[in-house]
């Protein structure tokens, strides 16, 4: 899938679920535009960044995290 402007959300999403794209690469492509743009656009009032990490993180612990208090709603078994 080409990723540019024309990407809508469900192509999008298809790309990131097959694994054709990272999240992260899909945040710095939309950072990127918003850069790109908003001296023409002002759309954002502020746009927070956070430094580059050189590698991705992964929380630790068991996975799917353990509810406190378990919900209707709770799809992990």
């Amino acid at each position: 899938m080409p990723l540019d402007r024309s990407a809508g959300l469900i192509d999008t999403a298809r790309a990131l679920a097959a694994g054709e794209v990272t999240s992260r690469a899909l945040v710095e492509q939309a950072l990127a535009r918003i850069e790109a743009t908003q001296s023409t656009l002002n759309t954002f009032r502020i746009v927070r960044t956070a430094p580059r990490s050189p590698k991705p993180t992964r929380p630790t612990g068991s996975w799917p995290p353990a509810c406190a208090s378990p919900c209707s709603g709770c799809r992990w078994p």
